[in-house]
């Protein structure tokens, strides 16, 4: 009798054996609420979280770009996926697709397993359209198997497991996800239910007040700093006319306050030595203020010499006397076209809170956070502007 138990005990575990190694791949089982508490191999996911990237062509010549941040909720494991699609018909591109999607994410035999949950609605922005888009997904359920991620030596390799993007060649399907560190993310928001859950992704919650804002109501231009502690980074959420974006603050780092405004090198350089009889000149109004430095110079080694200026700062005022605007030219053939040209805004109190450089691909867009009265900023961000937004830097200013 016991023999026969033994034989049964066994006969049984055989049957579940073999019933394992048919499943393959799990078919994700998502809760009907987000609230819903199921248990995941934790350290598992923990090491995947952070921001993937990576761009395939389309059938009809197209570009598809495709974001990924894997993060942890209340113990849950999710990802924020946006696609951007974008059709050439000849040099330009004039036809677009965008999706935004909330997955669920569990880990199976060493790789990540990536699930549909939900569709996050987007709206239209300044110069985005999502009326009669062309949809890259099949039919998708709650618990669908979108695609896999899998570590094979220092390549994350990927493979979509539906006619996930429908339009898209060979070169999506097989191909290796980029992991970046999170100041490169970087996101058009397209809605509040976007933005609600780009935030998410992030650990913050919409309602949630921001470090600091700045806002500037002639341009239009805002900057929202989400942070519990700068020296780990932080979100951003960048607004320019009707155009949001979300974008990854980096770890802060320290750094001395040198106060500028009167500065009137290039980096401490004055251009003299690069050119041929040099001279400066400079202007003042009837307070005394500085209002113009120019610094000119005969430039020889260019195929025509020419004289020139070399460095050229303006000043405005406001009618108290505090200064409101500095606007400078350093010569791109002298000093090279990083910050050749620069535009600093400053506040009643004269502190500078806003500074744009030139850069071959765009601009370099400082802002200064202050937490009291003092002349030196507590905090600066650096934004890389290049058609999209990134953070560069994020600094801590001593004395």
């Amino acid at each position: 009798m016991e023999l026969h138990r033994g034989g049964n005990r066994i006969a049984i575990l055989i049957l579940l054996v073999l019933l394992l190694a048919a499943c393959g791949s799990p078919k994700m089982t998502v809760p009907e609420s987000r609230k819903t508490k199921y248990q995941l191999p934790k350290t598992d996911l923990q090491e995947w979280c952070g921001y993937y990237s990576r761009s395939g062509k389309t059938k009809d010549n197209g570009i598809v770009d495709i974001g990924f941040v894997l993060y942890e909720q209340e113990g849950l494991f999710w990802g924020y996926l946006s696609v951007e699609g974008h059709e050439y018909h000849g040099e330009m591109a004039d036809t677009y697709q965008h999706k935004r999607i909330l997955t669920t994410v569990q880990t199976h035999a060493g790789g990540v397993f990536v699930y549909f949950y939900e569709e996050i609605p987007i709206e239209e922005a300044e110069g985005i359209s999502v009326k009669e888009q062309e949809d890259y997904f099949g039919a998708c359920t709650r618990g669908d198997l979108l695609f896999t991620m899998k570590q094979e030596g220092a390549d994350i390799l990927t493979t979509w497991e539906k006619p996930f993007l429908a339009e898209a060649e060979e070169s999506l399907t097989e191909r290796s996800f980029h992991r970046f560190d999170i100041h490169y993310l970087s996101c058009i928001l397209l809605g509040e239910k976007d933005r609600e859950a780009f935030l998410a992704a992030r650990g913050i919650s919409s309602w949630a007040v921001p470090f600091f804002v700045y806002e500037d109501e002639d341009s239009g231009r805002q900057l929202a700093v989400y942070t519990d502690e700068p020296a780990g980074g932080g979100t951003g959420i960048y607004r320019e006319g009707g155009r949001v974006q979300g974008i990854g603050i980096p770890a802060c780092s320290e750094a001395e306050w040198v106060d500028e405004r009167f500065e009137v090198t290039y980096g401490g350089d004055t251009g003299e030595r690069s050119v041929d009889d040099y001279t400066e000149n400079r202007t003042y109004n009837e307070q005394g203020q500085l209002t113009r430095f120019l610094s000119e110079g005969m430039i020889t080694d260019i195929e025509e010499p020419c004289r020139d200026r070399v460095i050229e700062i303006t000043y405005f005022y406001r009618d108290d006397g505090t200064l409101e605007k500095k606007e400078g030219f350093y010569n791109a053939w002298i000093f090279g076209t990083v910050g050749c040209s620069e535009r600093c805004f400053y506040d009643a109190q004269g502190r500078l809170i806003y500074s744009s450089a030139h850069i071959t691909h765009g601009s370099l867009d400082n802002y200064y956070i202050y937490q009291g009265d003092g002349a030196r900023p507590d905090y600066g961000i650096m934004l890389d502007y290049d058609g999209s937004i990134h953070a560069y830097e994020f600094i801590h200013y001593t004395d």
